[in-house]
């Protein structure tokens, strides 16, 4: 039967079919029109009689996927979006995901200006009281929300000991969605004072300097890998790229290493390492939206939970530090550690998507500008577990 199917697809349609499984596997720089072509099991020339260009294919095929999305989440009476749906659609937020890790090396970018423009005129009406940049406030952290909780759950949930809590983290993410969209809880009550952020360890790190001065060659290796995967897919840096950036022979990366992989991995351990040292100011762990300075390492953590463990092994000092600090607030009930595991996604996926999101909700706002707001409204959420809870089960008739 799939076989019959499949036959009845025209060739235009099983190139888009083949387009939108790979952008779900790899970053756009990776795949390749033969690729696409042999996956679609037609010849490399349809993709240019049918699309022009491998981009162009690429395109179509995101966008079936995000009006899929689009369907479904949107698929109500009232045009707001339900909550949860984004679970279901895994090859459009990986996709996503994907394309953002990716962007710069392949200069490919999904546009998310439809669904998000969508929500905005929506919201707008269900919230009239709401001026305009509490709206785009607010569709910020819904998209930050929904994909920083599917992006990173395996990996986070395991740090934060809710590995086991998949359907009551549904349900508190439903909650939330639904108290944001009512105006109440956590989500919904945009503050009218900002929470003061400390902007020096927003900024960005510089980029790890290599081939140049008196360092080991295994230390120039280490830091041209972690220079390079600051703008493109690690999948698609290659061992003569390492050693050209590192000002070395490529052979020493053998030597030296084993392998490319090894080079990458130690890089990742660099930028982890880096972080864990800027923000573990006294114990403390990470402020609120500091993963803006360090790129490299949201990077790193979100190529590491898109493997196919989810990176269940990774170690996150940074979190545990921040679970230290929060125990001594409030006990570490499973409830509360799905607050901290939210208030943490979030601005991952914050700092992630933000040129993705900034084109959705248009330049009149900067997202950076509305971080002090987001802010204020996470320390609502992990300060006061049980008032932030109780107002949102109100709104969202789940807890």
């Amino acid at each position: 039967m799939a076989a019959g199917a499949r036959t009845q697809r025209t060739s235009a349609e099983r190139l888009i079919v083949a387009g939108m499984t790979l952008l779900g596997d790899l970053p756009p720089s990776a795949i390749h029109g033969r690729h696409i072509a042999e996956v679609a099991d037609v010849s490399y020339g349809s993709i240019h009689r049918h699309f022009g260009t491998k981009d162009e294919l690429l395109q179509r095929a995101f966008q079936q996927l995000a009006d899929a999305f689009i369907h479904d989440a949107f698929d109500n009476p009232v045009g707001m979006p339900q909550p949860g749906l984004m679970s279901n659609h895994q090859t459009f937020w990986r996709a996503a995901t994907l394309a953002a890790l990716d962007r710069r090396a392949s200069g490919y970018t999904p546009s998310a200006s439809t669904i998000l423009s969508r929500y905005i005129e929506h919201l707008s009406v269900a919230l009239p009281t709401h001026s305009d940049r509490d709206i785009a406030l607010l569709v910020s952290l819904a998209s930050a929300l929904h994909l920083g909780v599917n992006v990173y759950r395996d990996m986070l949930g395991q740090a934060m000991g809710i590995e086991h809590c998949h359907e009551r983290l549904e349900r508190t993410v439903a909650a939330y969605s639904l108290a944001l969209q009512h105006g109440e809880g956590p989500f919904g009550q945009v503050p009218t004072t900002p929470r003061r952020l400390d902007r020096s360890t927003n900024h960005p790190v510089p980029v790890p300097q290599s081939g140049r001065g008196p360092s080991s060659v295994r230390d120039r290796l280490i830091r041209a890998g972690a220079a390079l995967m600051t703008d493109r897919a690690m999948q698609t840096i290659s061992g003569r790229q390492i050693s050209d950036r590192a000002g070395v022979n490529y052979g020493l990366i053998h030597h030296y290493f084993g392998s490319k992989d090894e080079v990458l991995r130690q890089s990742l351990s660099w930028h982890r390492e880096r972080f864990f040292a800027a923000t573990d100011r006294g114990n403390r762990g990470g402020e609120y939206f500091v993963l803006r300075g360090h790129p490299g390492y949201t990077r790193a953590i979100t190529w590491a939970a898109l493997q196919p463990d989810g990176g269940k092994a990774e170690r996150l000092p940074t979190i545990e530090r921040y679970l230290q600090r929060h125990a001594q607030i409030a006990p570490l009930t499973v409830e509360r550690r799905i607050d901290l595991f939210i208030s943490v996604a979030l601005q991952m996926a914050w700092a992630l998507f933000e040129p993705i999101v900034q084109e959705g909700i248009g330049e009149r706002y900067q997202v950076i500008d509305l971080e002090p707001y987001a802010a204020a409204m996470l320390h609502a959420l992990t300060a006061a577990p049980d008032r932030a809870r109780s107002e949102s089960s109100r709104a969202g008739g789940a807890g």
